[in-house]
């Protein structure tokens, strides 16, 4: 069976995550547990969770257009990381959003996701810190890539 290119834009993103450890010199080991699909944060997250962890879903149905034999899709993808609620929570978040964009951003501009790509973006971060009884609270961003499928080819 042939894997698509979402796939694989998708594993190369969890590969990405998996590399945030303290080995690979980043502020933690968040790397060492990703959660993956719709949802995955919140069904991995409860007050027994080892945190830090990192989460990568897909967010949005992809866009997608005809050029010549070829399909151009648009798909947006979400990675977190989360870590347990406490007076360290803001820090923390501060350090992990940092490590998220060390992980995932390209090492150059004409990198494109290890080739994978046409185009690709990352969203401003966003932080959530509970203000309620949650356990944890994280920093996410939206990544977004164009890539080509062929028709009938894969």
């Amino acid at each position: 069976m042939a894997e698509y290119n979402a796939i694989k834009i998708f594993r190369e993103y969890e590969k990405r995550l998996k590399s945030i450890t303290k080995l690979n010199g980043f502020s933690s080991d968040a790397g060492n547990t990703v959660a993956k699909g719709w949802g995955a944060m919140s069904y991995f997250a409860n007050s027994n969770t080892n945190f830090p962890f990192c989460g990568i879903s897909p967010s949005r149905a992809p866009n997608f257009s005809r050029r010549g034999d070829d399909i151009v899709i648009t798909m947006e993808y979400e990675a977190v990381i989360a870590d347990k609620a406490g007076p360290e929570l803001a820090d923390n978040l501060i350090m992990h959003s940092i490590d998220l964009l060390h992980a995932l951003l390209d090492k150059s501009s004409q990198e494109r996701l290890s080739g994978l790509a046409i185009k690709n973006s990352m969203s401003d971060l966003a932080f959530n810190v509970p203000d309620d009884a949650r356990p944890f609270g994280w920093v996410s961003v939206f990544l977004t890539c164009e890539f080509i499928n062929r028709i009938g080819g894969h």
